[in-house]
């Protein structure tokens, strides 16, 4: 297959909200020039007001220069280095300069006159020159639509062509077309753009040579009173190789994740040599075909329909004349079972579709239907069946095909699209609502729905309120396809910034199983591609559709066996391999669900994870994997660590009794504060204090019997006779000299093996207290807005988060700090924890109770804090006043009521947060120190004011 070189292909794109650039898709260059927008909405008028600012050319050259722009390569040409993106309204006040220099095109920015160029249809045209100096091609003086500026070129057959060029008109907006005239298919349009006054736009197309031979291209316009503008003309030619080279270039750009394991053991060791295996369990990108009610009755076709797709579309179960061909009589058995299939299989549904804009699939008692109740029958239907599978289906086709007819605008109002869009944002606000139009992306001689068109009725419905879940269909109903054009005009229509499907795709072309093929590598080569759906039903009587995949006894057709060719490809096929010597290993796997398996030798048991990689997910994120390993002193639960040392301390037997008590209620317990801290030093006194334990028993076992078990004042006893000096103690006396030369070796193995382990448990405290800094530095996460859904609580360790929400006094607990013997952990004081229950403020906002480490208190303040609890805290939560906190430090700590809490609950020790909305509750600095006669009392005064140095919650 040929590698791409100098001739790698360019696409135009503008990135998140108005900046626009064009990219180079071979080498991931981007070229041309960008401007800015800025957009207004007036929800009174329901519109969307954008002002562009086109860039000039001379800003190009500070942008270069600064190094913030497009940077010339060594043809001229303007590069950069953003990602690859599409074209759609861009519209700059210089035009840039022509993609790969121009191609074959002749002088393609007008530099040497009209060189190499001349007039189409009688016309004429003249060279102009802007006020910047920029040189340009304009016509003059139309009469006819064909008449315009022409080149000549020469096309080989079977090559692939992608053409561009910029396009302005003196006066007004039109459309523009490209058109290729050859002597043996006539003129072919190959793309078109909506041209405007005062800025350029880019016109964007492609075809595929059928013949070789003399071609000539032209501009066409049916608006004859316009001058129309050209420069930086472009086409370029690519072998079938080198096309295909890209698209497997693109695949592995846009379609897969590199993704680092790690191995570790149970104290967080890596583990080399660590058996690793990968196992796909779901495609991540959505490649699904078509059902109809036949799968109802053929348990044959439900398992050969399960077993390869993840997304379906039923072709007519949830149609309205299928639902309700009487009025009034509404059916949605098929429907129903056909979801409940679905369902089970773990197969995602498209809703396709709610209401037809083509007249001739509209029932004809709904067209005899007078106007309002017309719009009475539209309304019951949107709320019956989206109100019926609401939350059940990802998408909606609202409108089919509102791009070509327009049956409901003419009874209802040329804003009917718009409203019927609104109303389905309402009724199922977290399902995509598409428009589904034919012949954009299949062909190019279809006016009404070229990819211009089509983006101007995609905002006409955006512009009336409908900005969010948009999204483009095309139903790809191909003949023979086009894929040079096919890709034009998917890096046009990905220029609105929503996801685009392909959502009906089949092929009636003798030669169906290459063009399908074709049809759906490009679409999925293309990053703006988030789904695919093929219409290729099965019937127990026969292939009577435009395309089958298989037959009636399942065995494949061509087609059939293409895709599952494409689906094989396009995962990651099982991965067996092994950790490096710091325990890890890096695997280039395709977007989906995998499960992953860590083996290694010093372990008896595995461990086994799942992960899910997409586009979201970072380059080379690092699973950690805990092995189970023989010394097992922690495990994670999915209530946290759990505490293996509550023999030790009794207060801590408290805290998990707290954490047991909220288990039915939590499956996640965030620790904030020191209270985090906590987990980790239990956890490493637990290690200590077990291997101290080991060592005891050893000490103590009774076969290490002392040197000598006599005293210096006793006797020694006398020896034995000759006759008692068996070979049975001589074995014995034997054997207690191999043990005394144990125990001479076993002092400096404890010492040896004790320093060791100080060494390694030095290195791993500075890596966990770099990791903890580095995680504390990141943006405070708001816990009351995530969703308990989708977010994975493990991510949240050592996260500052900003949590409202009231404390439950009741399952206070008092924890003692670290101290070398439990009276010092009584005499200093407590940790007092308390669960923090966060507000609701959604149906999907998270529930789960925060154990919050308010602080440490005197000895002699627990006392007070129990009483205080057992006294009227049951009364409304109220927010605590400012002036209240001014008072003592006692009520600053406690209030006999609950309080509505916010505050940023901080990993940080001996650090205060500050907010504009959050004052702390620390005990008031010391002003003045009195001299005092008892060394004691000054002792206890200064124990009564270091309560306030622990991490606090933040009151309001």
């Amino acid at each position: 297959m040929a590698k791409l070189t100098a001739k790698a292909f360019q696409t135009e794109f503008f990135t998140e909200g108005c900046h626009k650039a064009a990219i180079d898709h071979g080498t991931g260059l981007s070229i041309g020039a960008v401007s800015t927008c800025e957009t207004q909405f007036s929800p009174s008028r329901r519109s969307i007001k954008s002002r562009l600012q086109p860039i000039p050319r001379a800003r190009w050259s500070s942008l270069i220069q600064n190094g913030k722009g497009f940077n010339p390569d060594s043809s001229g040409r303007e590069l950069s280095t953003n990602p690859r993106m599409t074209s759609s309204s861009i519209c700059l006040a210089e035009p840039p300069r022509a993609q790969y220099g121009g191609g074959i095109v002749r002088n393609p920015e007008f530099n040497d006159g009209l060189k190499g160029w001349s007039v189409f249809g009688f016309g004429q045209i003249a060279e102009r020159t802007s006020d910047t100096g920029n040189r340009f091609l304009a016509t003059d003086r139309r009469s006819l639509s064909h008449q315009s500026m022409s080149q000549k070129v020469y096309l080989q057959r079977g090559m692939l062509y992608t053409f561009s060029a910029w396009l302005q008109v003196d006066q007004g907006n039109t459309t523009v077309t490209a058109i290729f005239e050859t002597a043996k298919d006539g003129l072919v349009p190959v793309g078109a753009v909506e041209a405007r006054s005062g800025c350029w736009s880019m016109l964007k197309g492609g075809l595929t040579a059928k013949s070789s031979g003399p071609a000539e291209f032209l501009f066409e316009s049916k608006n004859t009173s316009v001058e129309i503008w050209v420069d930086s003309v472009s086409l370029q030619p690519f072998t079938e190789d080198q096309w295909r080279a890209h698209q497997a270039e693109s695949i592995n750009k846009v379609r897969k994740k590199t993704v680092a394991i790690r191995a570790v053991d149970a104290n967080g060791h890596a583990l080399p040599g660590a058996s690793v295996s990968i196992q796909q369990t779901r495609s991540g990108f959505p490649l699904g075909c078509a059902l109809k009610n036949t799968i109802l009755q053929s348990s044959e076709y439900q398992s050969w329909f399960a077993a390869r797709f993840t997304v379906t579309t039923f072709t007519n179960e949830m149609k309205w004349y299928s639902n309700e061909p009487v009025e009034g009589k509404e059916t949605y058995a098929d429907a129903d079972a056909m979801l409940a299939f679905s369902k089970q299989h773990g197969i995602a549904v498209r809703g396709h579709n709610v209401v037809w804009d083509n007249r001739q699939y509209v029932q004809n008692w709904v067209q005899s239907l007078p106007t309002q109740k017309l719009r009475e029958a539209v309304n019951r239907k949107f709320n019956s069946v989206m109100t019926r599978y609401r939350g059940q289906v990802i998408a909606w086709d609202v409108v089919n095909e509102n791009v070509h007819f327009s049956y409901f605008e003419s009874k209802l109002g040329e804003n009917a699209s718009s409203i019927f869009y609104q109303q389905a944002h309402q009724l199922d606000p977290h399902a995509l609502m598409f428009l589904n139009e034919f012949n954009t992306l299949e062909v190019p001689v279809d006016g009404k729905s070229t990819p211009a068109k089509y983006l101007q009725k995609l905002q006409q419905i955006q512009s009336f309120g409908n900005l969010s879940r948009m999204a483009i269909g095309l139903e790809g109903h191909f003949g023979t396809p086009d894929i040079s054009y096919m890709r034009a005009a998917l890096d046009t229509l990905a220029g609105a910034n929503v996801p685009i499907w392909l959502t009906e795709v089949d092929v009636t072309h003798s030669n169906q199983s290459k063009h399908l093929e074709d049809i759906l590598r490009e679409a999925h080569s293309h990053p703006a591609v988030q789904g695919i759906v093929i219409f290729g039903v099965w019937n127990p009587k026969g292939c009577f559709s435009r395309m089958c995949l298989t037959d009636v006894n399942f065995k494949n057709l061509p087609t059939g066996d293409v895709v599952d060719k494409l689906l094989s490809e396009w995962r990651t096929h099982n991965v067996a391999a092994t950790t490096d010597a710091d325990g890890l290993h890096r695997a280039e796997l395709f977007h989906g669900e995998y499960k992953i398996t860590i083996n290694h030798p010093s372990s008896n048991s595995s461990s086994v994870r799942s992960l899910t990689v997409d586009s979201a997910s970072q380059n080379n994120n690092v699973l950690t994997v805990m092995g189970k390993m023989s010394i097992k002193w922690a495990n994670r639960t999915p209530m946290g660590l759990e505490l293996r040392c509550k023999w030790f301390n009794p207060e801590i037997e408290a805290f998990n009794k707290v954490m047991l008590a909220l288990r039915p209620q939590v499956e996640h317990i965030v620790s904030a504060g020191d209270a985090s801290f906590f987990f980790h030093m239990a956890a490493s006194l637990s290690k200590t204090l077990r291997l101290k334990r080991s060592l005891l028993s050893v000490l103590s076992s009774p076969r290490l019997t002392p040197l000598s078990a006599f005293s210096s004042s006793d006797a020694p006893p006398p020896p034995p006779t000759y006759a008692a000096a068996s070979a049975g103690s001589r074995s014995q006396e034997k054997e207690r000299g191999k043990w005394s030369k144990a125990l001479l070796f076993l002092p400096g193995a404890i010492t040896f093996g004790l320093g060791t382990w100080q060494l390694f448990r030095r290195q791993e405290k500075i890596e966990m207290l770099d990791y903890r800094t580095k995680r504390l530095e990141m943006e405070p996460l708001k816990w009351n807005e995530l969703s308990s859904s989708d977010h994975d609580f493990n991510s949240l360790e050592f996260r500052k988060v900003i949590c409202e929400g009231d404390f439950d006094e009741s399952k206070s607990v008092y924890v003692g700090p670290r101290s070398r013997s439990i009276s010092g952990v009584t005499e200093n004081g407590f940790y007092v924890i308390t669960p923090l229950v966060p507000r609701i403020t959604g149906p999907g906002s998270v529930q789960l109770p925060v154990l919050v480490n308010r602080g440490w208190v005197p000895r002699g303040w627990r006392k007070k804090l129990e009483n205080s609890e057992n006294s009227g805290r049951s009364s409304t939560p109220k927010i605590v006043d400012a002036k209240q906190i001014e008072g003592s430090a006692w009520w600053k700590f406690w209030s006999k009521e609950s309080t509505v809490t916010k505050g940023l609950l901080t990993m940080g020790k001996g650090e205060e947060e500050r907010r504009d909305d959050v004052s702390c509750c620390r005990a008031p600095s010391i002003k003045r120190r009195k001299k005092r006669e008892e060394r004691g009392e000054i002792r206890k005064r200064k124990r009564e004011k270091t309560w306030g140095r622990g991490d606090m919650i933040h009151h309001r």
